[in-house]
């Protein structure tokens, strides 16, 4: 099986997030990752969750998979595009969508464990939501 790790800072910074839809944008990411380290000897997936004081929050997925080739950086978040034999390729349009639209920023890069490192930036939300 896959070994999924979190690491959330322990707070109570809050981000204005539709529940559900944000929920699905990080199974969208968990799911991702944990097909990209299938073929790993020891597959890891790390979530980590991190404040950024004044600038909201940043929730990374990370894995040690093959990461992303370098051509396919720019083209991973248009609809219709996948590297999977049964993939439709939404995912990562659908989950960019949700965090645009919740005022944030997806990004993807390079994980420090050797795979690809995916970074959803929100911004703080109020404390009385």
């Amino acid at each position: 099986g896959v070994e999924i790790r979190t690491v959330i800072d322990n707070n109570d910074d809050t981000v204005r997030a539709e529940r559900i839809q944000f929920q699905q944008a990080l199974i969208n990411l968990v799911r991702n990752a944990a097909d990209a380290v299938a073929e790993q000897a020891q597959p890891v997936v790390v979530i980590r969750g991190e404040t950024l004081g004044d600038e909201g929050y940043r929730v990374t997925v990370e894995d040690n998979g093959p990461g992303i080739a370098g051509d396919h950086i720019e083209s991973i978040f248009r609809p219709m595009t996948t590297t999977k034999s049964s993939g439709m390729g939404l995912g990562l349009s659908v989950t960019r969508t949700i965090v645009e639209s919740h005022g944030g920023a997806l990004t993807v890069g390079r994980s420090a464990l050797g795979g690809a490192a995916f970074t959803v930036r929100l911004p703080r939300g109020d404390d009385e939501t």
